[in-house]
């Protein structure tokens, strides 16, 4: 990344003014259904991600913010495999113990 010159402060200036802006314009435009979703959390906690893009690639200088908010869901299952080297003691059929029992 380059070092800001002393040519570059208006340049610094004008990208922090859009970040900004644009930043607010994305807030207002997405608040309410952000705390729809926090409404809706169990925790009543959800985060709010702000992130800035700036590209120079090009002789004009662009400057891309997104917003992002999701409901977090953590999930799981676990199953067991049997070590096929490891001899089962019992085979037996699990509908067979229901009938005999």
């Amino acid at each position: 990344m380059r070092k800001p010159t002393k040519e570059k402060p208006s340049q610094m200036r004008q990208i922090a003014d859009l970040i900004a802006e644009q930043s607010a314009e994305l807030v207002e435009a997405h608040l309410a259904e952000a705390l729809v979703l926090l409404d809706e959390t169990e925790k009543k906690v959800i985060n709010i991600a702000l992130g800035v893009e700036i590209d120079s690639s090009e002789p004009t200088v662009t400057v891309k913010t997104k917003i992002s908010f999701a409901k977090k869901v953590t999930d799981s299952r676990a199953s067991d495999i049997d070590d096929p080297a490891q001899p089962r003691l019992i085979e037996t059929d699990k509908s067979e113990l229901a009938t005999h029992t």
